[in-house]
């Protein structure tokens, strides 16, 4: 069978609005499933990177939640054309976060899920009906649901809102400094009532909050770029967050590779797909030798994995990507064998191009094999395996 067409756009019939559950009566569990860690290979390399001190970025699929997408900025909901009932692996659905499906598609019961796994995107709600459906108090409600002695703390801080006139006019972007007058607006043994409220934002809540703010494009993006690794991304340093956030503009290129972003980056693991960077844009914001590198990576990728090709002959890779638009195959080539992503081998005599991972399993096989063959004093193995069947024949000339 062909390999489909994998659809480039970037916004197909796109939805955006805040989360907010189904009534009981509409919830429909099908589309339930369980959240699990996808598996990770790594090689040696990356394993031994863990013990130098580099963050291995866990790969985890959302589970589906099923809701309404509502546009907080229509006023009239008398037609229902402010919402549409969305099913999809949201990372957040909390009522400060405005969701964006890039690609959706229709499915029963007019439900729109999406079209792909790298359509979802987030920004920290900063609309003009933040502060008037109160969105920053219910952050900190939720935030303490467990400590019940919080409550009293933001009662008084409400009670302050209202007596300085500020009710109207919170959100996230002014609430620390409003707390931090409200703390000196008390009396030296009901301080702690500020410094509670504030301690909240030192939560793994707070701390999505203030990188949403200070790094929006790392919330825009790599929902899109990795987006089973999202979460696992905002725990790093902060000092790699500004710098991913800064890649984002200056070298987007460094996503599609994990060798990159191992070597610079301090990350294990990760890696976005060719489509992934173009449905997201980069397209054409990505440079060479980067882009033509990326091309014959993802094709070498897509070979190996629907062909089981661990390699393919220099010169019939250079015929393949004749045809996808290539710049300069040689100097990409070239560079991607400096930075290990591929590695040229002959092979019978002909140059061969493999994914360098592969090569190194193949070699690592080889060198135990010829050891085997080699053990002094051990019988001699006998191989039940016919080289001339045509099953070899028929591998020897896939092309």
């Amino acid at each position: 069978m062909p390999p489909q067409k994998r659809s480039e756009e970037q916004f197909i019939d796109p939805k955006t609005g805040v989360f907010t559950d189904l009534d009981p009566g509409d919830y429909d569990d099908d589309d339930e499933e369980e959240q699990d860690d996808d598996i990770q290979f790594l090689d040696y390399r990356e394993i031994n990177g863990m013990g130098m001190g580099k963050s291995l970025v866990k790969s985890r699929r959302s589970k589906k939640q099923r809701g309404w997408l509502i546009n907080p900025l229509v006023t009239s909901r008398a037609d229902g054309k402010d919402k549409v009932q969305a099913c999809a692996p949201f990372h957040f659905t909390d009522p400060w976060w405005k969701i964006t499906m890039l690609r959706t598609t229709k499915g029963r019961n007019y439900t729109v899920y999406l079209k792909d796994m790298f359509a979802l995107s987030y920004e920290l709600r900063q609309d003009v009906n933040c502060s008037k459906h109160k969105v920053v108090s219910m952050f900190l409600t939720k935030q303490s649901e467990d400590d019940y002695s919080i409550h009293e703390c933001l009662t008084a801080f409400e009670i302050y809102l209202k007596q300085t006139g500020q009710t109207e006019s919170l959100t996230f972007n002014n609430v620390e400094d409003i707390l931090k007058r409200f703390e000196r607006s008390l009396a030296e043994t009901e301080k702690y009532k500020a410094i509670k409220l504030l301690g909240i934002f030192y939560s793994t809540a707070g701390r999505h909050i203030y990188l949403a703010k200070t790094y929006p494009r790392i919330f825009e993006f790599i929902p899109q770029l990795l987006p089973n690794q999202f979460l696992a991304i905002l725990n790093v340093d902060e000092e790699i967050i500004e710098e991913l956030n800064n890649d984002l503009v200056e070298r987007p290129w460094i996503f599609g590779f994990k060798q990159a972003l191992y070597a610079e980056r301090d990350l294990i693991g990760c890696e976005a797909p060719w489509i992934a960077l173009i449905r997201a844009g980069f397209r054409d914001k990505i440079k060479n030798p980067y882009r033509d590198a990326l091309i014959i990576y993802d094709y070498l990728k897509e070979d190996s994995k629907r062909n089981g090709h661990t390699c393919r002959e220099l010169e019939q890779l250079k015929n393949i990507m004749s045809s996808k638009g290539l710049t300069d195959f040689k100097k990409a080539l070239s560079w991607m064998k400096r930075k290990r992503v591929v590695k040229e081998s002959d092979i019978f005599g002909k140059p061969c191009v493999f994914l360098y991972d592969l090569y190194k399993c193949e070699e690592n096989i080889s060198r135990g094999i010829k050891s085997l063959f080699l053990q002094p004093g051990g019988e001699e193995l006998e191989l039940k395996v016919n080289l001339q069947s045509e099953v070899f024949s028929s591998i020897r000339t896939d092309q």
